[in-house]
């Protein structure tokens, strides 16, 4: 999601699914680091063509020692918002939601 900060406004950012995978039994805090297949700019270049495109992100999840404990994909949707149009009292609103 850190990927697509600047563009929140404009776009809606679901997750559509996620599988996950434990490897070993995880004590204490875990840090997971998720990383896009491809660059965010692709993936904001073929949501403008398309207005809606589909990606995985892969997520690896370790202990505090750096042992992988699990780890996860994250399909995600990005899609472009759409205004909302109608009138308030005489001039024309746009409503993006």
């Amino acid at each position: 999601m850190g990927a697509f900060v600047d563009h929140l406004e404009a776009v809606t950012l679901l997750a559509r699914s996620a599988d996950i995978r434990y490897l070993r039994v995880a004590r204490g805090p875990i840090i997971a680091t998720g990383r896009l297949g491809d660059p965010a700019a692709l993936v904001l270049h073929r949501m403008a063509d398309a207005g809606r495109v589909g990606f995985p992100v892969a997520v690896e999840m370790t202990d505090a020692e750096g042992t992988k404990v699990a780890e996860m994909t994250v399909h995600w949707v990005l899609r472009r918002q759409t205004p909302e149009r109608h009138e308030e009292e005489g001039r024309q609103v746009i409503l993006i939601r």
